[in-house]
């Protein structure tokens, strides 16, 4: 029996690596990449799967995800995170064993 993917689960597996030592491989990133693409209207989602695969160095993939978060970006807020991801030279970045903490927090409602 297969079940439908949830945005919940999405959101926690994107959470989930973007708190995590190990870099996602290719797999990974089209799972995070899929779950996008199932909601493609949550900013949050869309940002923390971008934000993971930036770090990872799948600069395609995580490209494609900031367009598809400025595409369906509904306020400045997020629209200026996503720019500001996309512009980041910064990207990937880690700090020893450990990434560097980049929070995202959703705009006005």
């Amino acid at each position: 029996m297969r079940y439908a993917p949830m945005l919940e689960t999405c959101s926690r597996i994107a959470e989930v690596w973007s708190r995590c030592d190990a870099a996602p491989d290719d797999l990974e990133i089209e799972l995070l990449a899929e779950g996008v693409s199932l909601f493609p209207r949550d900013a949050g989602l869309s940002y923390a799967s971008a934000l993971v695969g930036a770090r990872a160095g799948h600069s395609v993939h995580a490209t494609r995800l900031i367009d598809n978060g400025l595409a369906f970006a509904t306020n400045d807020g997020d629209r200026d995170r996503f720019n500001q991801l996309l512009s980041s030279p910064a990207v990937p970045v880690r700090r020893g064993a450990k990434w560097q903490t980049i929070t995202w927090s959703p705009g006005p409602a």
